[in-house]
């Protein structure tokens, strides 16, 4: 159990620095955590009561989500980006009451968690409105906005195969259509926030904290891509949404043959999350085991 207060990430995002603004978070429909957006830092605030090791795991989950989606978008060569904010900076323990969290929470191992994660910007494809204008290109074939993220999705849920990744809440507002002209932004190795254009559009993932990492092609991996898939088609019900993503599919196949980055993205999240967050010893990422130092 907790008994002390912690509270660590990069200085820059700290809730101590103060003059900070708050305005509501609409990008995505609020349901576990309260949020708010700090538009002074371009960054959203997540408040919820849970236990350390749930909140540990959201943050190892965005990092390895955005360091894994990094390689392959860099793997393409800025044809399309995939991206996942990266959790910045969080707090844990008796700072703040209990009193305004939900009944269910109110347990002494279920504490006050916060975390300020990166912005993922674009549109959730829940909220994707449906548009006759072909203003989109898939491999030089004109298309609309939901042939393009169909296609789109059609790519990720072949990497999420071939790298035995599970999102485990795979609904459409989890995922983000990133318009060409957005920027993005990433923690360095130097732990400084770096920025960069999506020149080509891209697909978004956002709140990976059930995420899991199994092996490749797994039955899990495989129902939670069905999942996804399922989902996505039903919104865009056309033959034509589902030939889209299939080419998604069978071009990452085709680009990202042989590529397997799992194992290497593993070993450098957990030496990231060390670097800048409370060390830990060990983190399985197929079981979620947290092990303490």
């Amino acid at each position: 159990m907790v008994k002390t207060f912690y509270q660590k990430g990069l200085d820059e995002f700290s809730s101590k620095t103060g003059q900070e603004i708050f305005s509501p978070w609409e990008a995505e429909k609020q349901k576990s955590s309260k949020m708010k957006y700090i538009p002074n830092k371009n960054i959203i605030e997540k408040n919820k009561a849970r236990t350390l090791d749930k909140t540990i795991i959201e943050i190892m989950g965005s990092l390895f989500t955005s360091k894994l989606l990094h390689k392959y978008t860099q793997h393409n060569k800025g044809k399309a980006t995939f991206y996942s904010p990266e959790t910045v900076y969080f707090e844990y323990g008796f700072k703040n009451s209990l009193k305004n969290m939900k009944p269910k929470y109110k347990k002494q191992e279920n504490l006050h968690s916060m975390l300020r994660q990166l912005i993922c910007p674009g549109v959730p494809l829940n909220k994707i409105k449906l548009q006759r204008q072909r203003d989109h290109v898939v491999k030089n074939e004109s298309a609309n906005i939901a042939n393009w993220a169909c296609y789109m999705t059609g790519m990720l849920n072949q990497i999420f195969l071939q790298e035995g990744y599970i999102h485990g809440d795979p609904g459409l507002r989890h995922f983000f259509y990133i318009e060409p002209g957005k920027y993005v932004e990433r923690i360095t190795q130097i732990n400084t926030i770096s920025s960069s254009s999506v020149q080509k559009g891209g697909i978004g993932v956002i709140d990976c904290e059930s995420f899991r990492v199994t092996k490749p092609n797994s039955i899990d991996v495989k129902k939670d891509v069905e999942k996804f898939k399922n989902r996505l088609l039903k919104k865009f019900n056309q033959n034509i949404n589902e030939e889209f993503y299939m080419k998604g599919m069978q071009n990452a196949q085709k680009i990202f043959k042989g590529i397997s980055v799992a194992k290497k993205v593993k070993d450098e999240t957990i030496k990231k999350y060390n670097n800048i967050f409370y060390p830990i010893k060990n983190f399985d990422f197929d079981t979620r085991k947290l092990t303490y130092k």
